[in-house]
């Protein structure tokens, strides 16, 4: 393993980042493939002369490229080219008195002059070995104009001059640098990694400490190395050689794994008054929000992890954390997971700016205990097929029983009808020819009229209750909420109906009268009486009639519109219950080249009896130029038909 450095007779502290900094190429951990490279670098000595190290900090950037400097000034290099750390150049390097190696900060030496030193003194061989190094640390920090100063030098550097080349942001170097240079990538290092190495140390240093407590080192260090051996020197400190797993989170403040099953089984029962005592332990101990949310993101991850792939291998956790997150998955859904990650990371971003932080972070952890699960489409479908396979089976069943079965139906008030009840009932439907007839049914013909409906209704369907008959109370308290929500109910009907000025209604046994002043309104209620009579009788389970009042049906001036809507379809057609009166004021107000003759009677309240009458094309008469209500009755009905919000409207 790596020699690390001792202290002095003093007894000096070092710190442990500078104690056990790697030597060796195969001291250097979680980059083999930058040591191998460089190692056989060396061997083939096929050496460049300028490096790019990239990576994160605390990966071991500088201290490979020390490592380089020695391997090829080495006076005593073993078989696989490593430095052997003893003879006076490795050791020069080591204790930071080398001549030949020399290290500059690029971000306080980033100007031209500071390049011009560096070229000046480059063409002076080295004292000691066999090439002269430069390392600049932090080399995106440098200006522009340095830059374009290093560039020739760089092109043609002499042949003893080695650059090495360390930043943290390498889109920062321009492209002229970076093509004169190899690259290599260093990579965060992995916990597992981490661990091992301080486990090294602790061993090499009489500490004793658990694995969990390695992992939660490592897993604060962040993948850098010098950051976890910092935050172990830290540890030390508080704990001593003895290193336990609960005071090492004492000292470093950090939220218990437990804490976050503890919340989350708490958001998977919905239990709101649990949250709300977790979220005051996070206030009262002093933790961070955002990194509190980041812990429980982080736990529903570990989560999805387990349930998208059924193992905990993706965890960068302890062992007995694995097993628990293993155990946890199977009382969630990856949907519900989901969700959860997505109310954290929004919560994450406007905590923030939040004036009230703690407000919006116990509002967040609420509104995840109260989710409703989410449930799959496919299982959905699934069932959905299950139950229209059973479908037939239960029309079948149904079909067997023949009478005397009651069928349940279910309303407002839960009340069960029978099929077989008695009492008479009257159905009255809308416009029934006279051909048509319609029988009360009575238990003495029960039999037969039931015999004779089963023949006619096909072999799946179930027999249907009888409607009721709906009285004036019934149709005046659920009328308006039956129409009202109806979702295909005509936008124009709806607004008429929420302005009492405009309609006025009143109900009756099975039929609702809508009575209306202005033509263009009762018409439209005429147009829609079949659709508002099936939408009535739908919602509230028995026939209801429409009678409407005013407009055509009340002798008024008939719509121009509708006249030429209906003569325009065909030469003859049959129209339904329309007044005489109608009839003979639309001859006279129209210039419409049709003649109406009906044989129909009138009624005590001035309606037909539904017999129909026919219109019959006859000689057009001269043209006849329409008056000014006329062409305004004429606008209106265009912009009722076409459902027009704009026209131009003469005057």
């Amino acid at each position: 393993m790596a020699e690390h450095l001792t202290n002095t007779d003093s007894e000096q502290y070092i710190v442990t980042a500078r104690k056990w900094r790697p030597q060796r190429f195969a001291d250097v951990v979680g980059q083999e493939h930058v040591s191998r490279t460089l190692r056989n670098a060396v061997e083939s000595k096929r050496i460049h002369h300028a490096y790019i190290f990239n990576g994160p900090r605390g990966v071991g950037k500088t201290t490979t490229a020390r490592i380089l400097a020695k391997a090829v000034n080495c006076e005593n290099p073993s078989a696989e080219c490593e430095p052997c750390n003893v003879c006076a150049s490795c050791t020069d390097i080591n204790t930071g008195r080398s001549m030949d190696v020399i290290e500059i900060d690029g971000a306080s030496n980033n100007s031209v002059d500071d390049i011009r030193k560096l070229r000046e003194n480059a063409k002076y061989p080295p004292v000691k070995g066999q090439y002269k190094m430069y390392i600049i640390d932090e080399i995106h920090m440098l200006s522009s104009s340095a830059f374009n100063a290093l560039l020739k030098t760089l092109e043609e550097p002499p042949r003893h001059l080695l650059f090495v080349f360390a930043t943290t942001e390498p889109h920062k170097i321009p492209a002229t640098i970076l093509s004169r240079c190899q690259r290599f990538d260093f990579r965060r290092m992995q916990i597992d990694e981490i661990a091992a190495q301080l486990r090294y140390i602790s061993e090499q240093e009489g500490i004793s400490i658990d694995d969990e407590t390695l992992a939660i080192i490592g897993k604060k260090g962040d993948g850098s190395m010098r950051d976890s051996q910092s935050i172990f020197d830290q540890v030390l400190a508080f704990c001593g050689k003895n290193v336990e797993y609960a005071r090492v989170n004492e000292a470093l403040n950090l939220i218990d794994t437990e804490f976050y099953f503890t919340l989350g089984r708490a958001i998977r029962e919905h239990d709101v008054a649990k949250i709300l005592e977790i979220a005051r332990e996070v206030f009262m101990r002093g933790y961070d929000l955002q990194e509190c949310l980041h812990g429980l993101a982080e736990h529903f991850r570990n989560l999805l992890t387990v349930l998208a792939t059924g193992s905990a291998s993706l965890i960068e956790a302890s062992k007995l954390h694995r097993e628990q997150y293993m155990s946890e998955s199977t009382h969630f859904t990856q949907a519900d997971v989901l969700q959860y990650m997505t109310i954290i990371m929004n919560t994450e971003q406007q905590l923030r700016y939040a004036p009230q932080p703690r407000l919006r972070f116990e509002f967040a952890l609420v509104q995840m205990a109260k989710l409703d699960s989410a449930v799959l489409l496919s299982e959905l479908l699934a069932e959905l097929a299950e139950l229209k396979k059973k479908l037939p089976e239960l029309g079948e069943g149904i079909k067997e029983k023949g009478k005397g079965v009651k069928v349940e139906e279910e309303d407002d008030d839960l009340e069960d009808l029978s099929v077989l009840d008695s009492s008479p009932v009257d159905v009255a439907p809308n416009d029934v020819p006279e051909e048509l007839s319609v029988e009360h049914i009575s238990s003495e013909n029960l039999d037969e009229n039931l015999a004779e409906s089963q023949a006619e209704i096909p072999a799946q369907s179930a027999p249907k209750a009888a409607p009721r008959f709906i009285t004036a109370a019934i149709l005046q308290a659920e009328w308006r909420e039956a129409l009202e929500g109806h979702e295909k109910l005509d936008a124009a009907i709806k607004t008429y109906l929420q302005t009492p000025a405009m309609v006025r209604v009143q109900c009756g046994d099975a039929e609702l009268v809508f009575s209306a002043d202005m033509d263009f309104v009762a018409d439209k209620f005429v147009e829609c009486k079949q659709q508002l009579s099936e939408m009535l009788s739908a919602a509230l389970g028995g026939e209801v009639r429409i009678r409407v009042v005013g407009g055509s049906a009340a002798g008024g001036a008939a719509s121009l519109f509708q006249a030429f809507v209906e003569n325009s379809g065909e030469e003859s057609k049959t129209l339904e219950s329309v007044p005489e009166l109608a009839v003979q004021e639309q001859e006279q107000i129209s210039s419409s080249p049709t003649t109406i003759q009906s044989s129909a009677n009138t009624s005590n309240d001035g309606l037909f009896s539904g017999k129909a009458f026919q219109m019959k094309e006859q000689a057009p008469p001269p043209p006849k130029k329409p008056s000014a209500a006329e062409l305004h009755e004429l606008d209106r009905a265009i912009i009722e038909h076409f459902g027009a919000t704009e026209i131009l409207v003469r005057t």
